[in-house]
């Protein structure tokens, strides 16, 4: 007799044939790229350890009466608390953060397989459509990142799968609510498809019930939020962006690149796509182009290998399956297609390669500068710091975090960084630098900044051109150069096939 999977879909051949294929190219490219953590990760981790051992959601223990909401992503924030309930271990909880991005990747692989078993795919179809998704080395970069995106991506899949299908509109809601509180711009999720709804269907009292039960959610959070940290904002909305006019740059670039680099094959496949009721799509396509739109209001960062443009992503696979593209009649564009989908792998897989080998490199030498410094922590001196994820997390320091992001007078502009480092109880100042390999290594923040005076520099990543170090100010000696010396790192430089084509894309983007 046949079973059920995971409680939704009968078991047949294609099914556990996709699914365990799906599984596989996630288990490889996850694999691939596990030495790969964000920085801005370990924030949300700090808040959710704090939240699990404290029961406050503080930056710093300090911050009891006075804390300041630094994560972007409540969501995020409250699920990884869940392993501070039971392990102290910071890289434990690390781990966990990618396990916890793992299972909503299989959630999403789940959902899609049952899907196209629905829709009466083929092995050969669905297999390539897995491939194109769960295998691309992009989606196992953003498991291992310890951000909020594979979660964010698998709620908006979630919600237009629901939307498209005509499922219950309260519970269309709902899924929308959760993802506002994994991402702000999940707003834009829930408010198009409320008004899209109310001029589509003209249903009066269904609207009305809708629209009570989003402000009844939306008052609860926002009233708990305000009660806990008061005016939230700017600080979990993007604090390292710069918002501004539409097409800038930067975000025209990021877009660009992700375009060409993920999306061309499934724009290609739309076209040949059988015939669908493109009046269940209509809302999905509307909310690809506003989160495209969204994008490019702001000059991203931090959009490291097109993280904010992973939703769109998943809405261009949602819109791929179903359209049901048909095989090319033309040989020759079969083998094009063929070489496209190629040739983004290779070029995904050298991408992300790269970001692994580096930014894993750095990550290893920040954790022992973090646990250096946490055998001097003495929990009443402070430390100043800009990328205030690694560091702090391991070293447990009271911080002022000079980008912001977790002081809030500084993102409100009510307290300079130059005033804030006159406070006496901030002991060490730390100052991220890059240098040319041939240059040597001096400091770059001013000597005589309140009284804190250079003590040395240690290095944390290098790559065929440059190293980059962590530059230390201590005042009164509370760091000396002999104890610098002692803390072992090991920039060496691993060398990625891609850095070649990396450096040759900088310096053409440059010169034009």
């Amino acid at each position: 007799m046949p079973g059920t999977f995971f409680g939704v879909m009968r078991l047949s051949k294609t099914a556990l044939v996709l699914f365990a294929f799906g599984v596989l190219g996630l288990c490889l490219t996850t694999a691939h790229s596990y030495s790969y953590v964000m920085d801005d990760a370990l924030i949300t981790l700090r808040y959710s350890e704090n939240l699990a051992t404290t029961g406050h959601a503080i930056w710093n223990r300090a911050d009891m009466h006075h804390p300041a909401m630094g994560y972007t992503s409540t969501a995020w924030m409250a699920i990884n608390s869940l392993t501070a309930l039971f392990t102290r271990d910071k890289d434990t909880l690390v781990h966990f953060s990618k396990v916890y991005a793992f299972i909503a990747a299989l959630g999403l692989l789940a959902l899609a397989t049952r899907w196209m078993i629905r829709l009466g795919y083929a092995i050969g179809p669905g297999l390539a459509l897995t491939f194109l998704f769960f295998w691309n080395p992009v989606v196992g970069l953003h498991i291992n990142s310890g951000m909020e995106t594979i979660l964010f991506m698998s709620l908006v899949f979630s919600f237009a799968y629901l939307v498209m299908n005509r499922a219950n509109y309260f519970a269309i809601l709902v899924v929308g609510f959760l993802c506002y509180l994994t991402r702000p711009e999940g707003g834009l999720l829930l408010a198009t498809y409320w008004l899209w709804d109310v001029v589509g269907t003209r249903n009066v009292r269904r609207s009305a019930a809708g629209a009570a039960m989003l402000a009844g959610l939306l008052a609860l959070y926002h009233a708990a939020v305000w009660a806990y940290y008061g005016d939230p904002l700017p600080l979990p909305f993007y604090i390292k962006q710069a918002m501004g006019p539409l097409f800038k740059p930067a975000a025209v670039k990021d877009t660009g690149v992700f375009l060409v680099s993920c999306a061309l094959p499934y724009l290609a496949a739309v076209v040949m796509g059988q015939r669908f009721d493109w009046s269940r799509l209509e809302l999905v396509v509307v909310v690809q182009a506003q989160l495209v739109v969204f994008f490019l209001t702001v000059e991203p960062f931090m959009n490291v290998v097109y993280r904010y443009q992973m939703p769109v992503l998943a809405l261009l696979f949602l819109t791929l399956i179903a359209v049901r593209p048909r095989r090319p009649a033309s040989k020759l564009l079969a083998a094009l297609l063929v070489l496209v989908v190629a040739a983004q792998w290779v070029f995904n897989l050298g991408v992300t390669d790269m970001y692994a080998r580096k930014t894993g490199r750095a990550a290893e030498n920040l954790k022992v500068i973090g646990r250096a410094l946490h055998e001097r922590n003495d929990y009443r001196a402070w430390m100043a710091y800009g990328d205030a994820g690694f560091v702090c997390y391991y070293s447990d320091f009271n911080t002022v975090d000079l980008n912001g992001l977790n002081t809030s007078e500084i993102a409100k502009g009510s307290l300079s960084v130059e005033a804030a480092l006159k406070n006496p109880d901030i002991r060490l100042l730390l100052a991220n630098a890059e240098f040319k390999l041939d240059d040597p290594v001096v400091p770059r923040w001013p000597h005589d900044t309140a009284g804190l005076a250079y003590v040395g520099s240690v290095p944390v990543s290098r790559d065929s051109r440059r190293v980059s170090v962590v530059q230390f100010y201590s005042r009164d000696n509370f760091v000396r150069a002999e104890e610098l010396a002692r803390i072992d790192t090991a920039p060496d430089y691993d060398p990625s096939w891609f850095e070649g084509l990396y450096y040759w894309g900088r310096n053409l983007i440059k010169n034009r």
